[in-house]
């Protein structure tokens, strides 16, 4: 477990902590509640499988995710959630687009392939770094 936990004492992977879990932790409440913003749509436009059960999975994993990355708990395990979870946002997006489709939920809910890509880039620094200061996993291993 001190492994996972084992993290600097710089600020930077705090910052990118708390730069990549909001998005994420408002994306995936609104994936849950909002029809604009349903997964289940945006899944099927680009032939995923199984998409009604990961439109429920997903959200969920994404605000789990998310919450370990502002707490600084088990970042790396939260981050390695957010991976995978941005990695298949942004390989959605990708098909979407390569398919010549609109976005399934309206042009104007469309955050572009960039804000998934780039959560994925924060999210797998946190993987390779750690949460940093001000981390329940700094905490854990002083």
């Amino acid at each position: 477990m001190k492994a996972i936990q084992n993290t600097s004492n710089s600020i930077v992977p705090a910052v990118v902590r708390v730069i990549v879990a909001l998005p994420i932790l408002i994306i995936g409440v609104n994936h849950l509640v909002s029809p604009e913003a349903a997964m289940q749509p945006l899944l099927e436009a680009a032939g995923l499988p199984l998409p009604a059960l990961t439109a429920r999975v997903a959200p969920v994993l994404e605000i789990l995710g998310a919450v370990s990355l502002l707490t600084g708990a088990f970042s790396r395990v939260g981050a390695l959630l957010l991976s995978g979870a941005m990695a298949a946002a942004t390989a959605t997006h990708l098909i979407i687009a390569g398919k010549g489709l609109p976005w399934p939920n309206g042009e104007e809910n469309d955050p572009g392939t960039a804000v998934p890509a780039l959560l994925l880039v924060g999210a797998v620094f946190i993987l390779w770094k750690g949460a940093g200061r001000w981390s329940l996993d700094r905490k854990a291993t002083q």
